[in-house]
C-alpha cells in the first residue's frame, strides 16, 4: 500500500522534467494522476509510463496561461476521478509552446 493510495493528483507541466518526475513519484506512491501539459506526445508517453508500471493516469492537454484550458482540465479531472486531493506543481509558462 502506497502512502498516496486513494489520492488524486493533478500536475501541470507534467510531460517532461520536474513535472514528469513528480507525477511518476506520485503514481509510484499510489496516487491516480492527471498529467497536464501543452506537449501532447510527451504527455501521452508519461501516461504510458505510469500505466506500464501499474498506475492509473490520464493525459489532459492544457496551457495554464489560458483560463478555459484550466477550467476544462479541472472539470475533466473531477469527471474522471470524482475529486482532486493532492496538489501538484503548477507550470506558469511554457516558453515556445504558446497557442
Amino acid at each position: 500500500m502506497g502512502k498516496l493510495d486513494g489520492r488524486v493528483a493533478l500536475v501541470t507541466g507534467a510531460a517532461s522534467g520536474i513535472g514528469r518526475s513528480s507525477v511518476l513519484a506520485f503514481a509510484h506512491d499510489g496516487a491516480r494522476v492527471v498529467v497536464a501539459d501543452v506537449l501532447d506526445e510527451q504527455g501521452r508517453e508519461t501516461v504510458h509510463l505510469i500505466e506500464a508500471a501499474g498506475g492509473e493516469a490520464i493525459f489532459a492537454p492544457a496551457a495554464v496561461s489560458h483560463r478555459d484550458d484550466v477550467e476544462r482540465l479541472v472539470r475533466r479531472a473531477v469527471e474522471t476521478f470524482s475529486r482532486l486531493t493532492a496538489p501538484g506543481r503548477l507550470a506558469t509558462r511554457c516558453w515556445g509552446t504558446e497557442r
